[in-house]
């Protein structure tokens, strides 16, 4: 299993990580810390990842950029992650094609049920 994580928040993005690791051990994981390092991990190797996680907050993620990823990956699940977002913006997330939204305040059994 490949799992792209992208988070401009290195201390959390490396949680994530280990979070994955602690329940896929055989999982790759590969990190990013912008939108344009993410795609280019995702567009490189052998296969397409299995997972892509994003912070909806880190630059430049917007509605219009989850339209073009799950455009573009549309055989890949995509989990929007954020700090904060409003219920409308929720329902944006998953109208542009995200598979699932978590809010970075979820238990890590919550997370573990969602990947």
């Amino acid at each position: 299993m490949r799992i792209l994580v992208a988070d401009d928040h290195p201390l959390y993005r490396e949680a994530v990580a280990r979070q994955i690791k602690r329940h896929h051990a055989d999982a790759t994981i590969e990190e990013a810390s912008s939108l344009s390092e993410a795609l280019a991990l995702a567009r490189a190797g052998q296969h397409r990842p299995d997972l892509i996680i994003f912070d909806y907050y880190m630059p430049g993620m917007s509605i219009r950029a989850i339209t073009d990823i799950t455009e573009e990956f549309s055989d890949v699940p995509l989990l929007v992650l954020s700090g904060w977002a409003s219920g409308a913006s929720v329902q944006l997330i998953i109208q542009a094609g995200a598979r699932g939204y978590l809010p970075k305040t979820a238990t890590s059994e919550q997370f573990t049920l969602t990947i």
